[in-house]
């Protein structure tokens, strides 16, 4: 999927940026899968 990305995006330095960050990220994710993820959380501002 990131090559096809990177494929496409060829010289857009933004998306570049963007899939190789991507890249490292699953690379850290397959090392640390067992202490790696995300919490999300949303907030609601209180109108008085």
């Amino acid at each position: 999927m990131l090559a096809s990305a990177e494929a496409k995006f060829k010289g857009n330095k933004d998306a570049e940026m963007i899939i190789e960050f991507s890249r490292k990220e699953k690379e850290v994710f397959r090392e640390h899968s067992d202490e790696y993820g995300y919490t999300f959380f949303v907030l609601q501002k209180v109108v008085k």
